[in-house]
């Protein structure tokens, strides 16, 4: 009888736990198909607002127009076609009675994609011949000051006729990344110069500003480089005397002109082995005629597919509403006569130039310094183009 009862009492208790157990589970409210998917709709809202999130940050990092934006940069102003004539005068005094040796480098405006020299011609009866340095192939007319019998001594004068078609470059519209150019055909543009650093503060600084984009390819940390540098750095235009395109001089100051602020960003592209060089050239007003007073400089940066891209910091800074234009995008306004730094003339025997514009003299193998040069425009008309070099 005992055994009866103590088998009903467990039954009992089986039965009650059984009920409470099922009670529990018509509480808990089952997971639906809607349900599920309601999760699953959250979960990519989330995704798509963390996506936004970064691409928003990207944007404000880079630049309004930069490859994370998905927006076109403005089409650079002005003509996209410019033929000119250019009269490039050099006066020489003082030249030495008894004077050995005594040359001028002229310094031609180079063959690109963006820049045809036409036809040039010396002036005179001058004995003269075209020489290239080996380092960039920049090339100049190597004019023998004394060659001329005609010439009123103690004193020289050469002129050369230039005639050069420039085409605009529209800034680029994407850039990719593919890892597999010739590192060693890069290595000078990768190198430091002497006013140009690629370590220290100048490395710490592009670190900073884009080297957590290593991964996304040479165009976007240059562009981040480039939005940095006109919006953190001054430009002034008055000292053009006494500044030399030097990069960590700019970058102490936040200031400097064309060359220096040029300068800063071929020193941090290359910090991050990115290739990258100085352009020297001359702006060429609009309009028929006139004098070219100052020298202008830019820059270039090779993408590992689209090669050698132009960047004009100091027009970015000047033309706000055209700001991305200039990267990747060159206006017609400019000729250019040399790429690179310490350039070493062909058969000077002094020591290398800071960068090539302007001509270099040297009597019996010493830089003279008693000249003055020019250099005047003339506008051809009806060579306008309605299409642009772009890439």
């Amino acid at each position: 009888m005992r055994r009866l009862i103590v088998s009903i009492l467990v039954t009992a208790i089986f039965i009650t736990l059984a009920f409470v157990n099922f009670d529990s589970a018509s509480a808990k409210p089952k997971e639906s198909a809607g349900n599920k998917e309601k999760k699953e709709e959250k979960s990519d809202k989330d995704k798509k607002r963390d996506e936004e999130k970064s691409a928003s940050e990207k944007k404000q990092k880079c630049g309004p127009y930069c490859i994370h934006s998905g927006k076109k940069a403005p089409k650079i102003p002005g003509p996209t076609e410019r033929t000119l004539k250019l009269d490039y005068r050099l006066h020489v005094s003082n030249i030495p009675e008894n004077a050995q040796t005594a040359y001028a480098w002229i310094p031609m405006p180079r063959k690109t994609d963006y820049q045809t020299l036409i036809s040039y011609k010396v002036s005179g009866n001058w004995k003269y011949e075209i020489v290239k340095d080996s380092r960039y192939g920049n090339s100049f007319i190597l004019v023998n000051l004394l060659s001329n019998k005609n010439r009123k001594s103690p004193n020289a004068q050469v002129m050369v006729k230039y005639q050069v078609k420039r085409l605009s470059a529209q800034p680029i519209a994407k850039c990719k990344a593919r890892y597999d150019y010739n590192k060693s055909e890069m290595e000078r543009y990768l190198m430091p110069d002497n006013l140009v650093p690629i370590d220290g503060g100048i490395k710490q600084e592009a670190e900073r500003i884009a080297g957590g984009e290593r991964g996304e390819g040479f165009c976007i940390q240059a562009n981040l480089i480039f939005d940095d540098i006109v919006a953190t750095v001054k430009y002034d235009g008055s000292g053009f005397d006494i500044t030399r395109g030097d990069a960590i001089r700019t970058m102490d100051t936040r200031t400097g002109n064309s060359a220096d602020l040029n300068s800063l960003f071929v020193g941090e592209t290359r910090s991050l082995e990115i290739p990258s060089r100085l352009v020297a050239g001359v702006t060429i007003p609009i309009g028929k005629k006139g004098e070219i007073s100052v020298y202008h400089s830019w820059s270039e940066f090779f993408d590992l597919d689209l090669g050698w891209l132009p960047v004009d910091i100091t027009n970015a800074i000047k033309e706000k509403d055209y700001r991305e234009s200039y990267f990747g995008g060159l206006d017609s306004n400019r000729i250019e006569f040399s790429i690179g730094r310490d350039i070493i003339l062909p058969k000077s025997k002094s020591v290398p130039v800071n960068f090539a514009i302007y001509p270099h003299v040297e009597i019996d193998g010493k830089i003279h310094k008693d000249i003055k040069y020019s250099i005047s425009y003339q506008e051809i008309p009806g060579k306008g183009a309605k299409k642009s070099k772009t890439k």
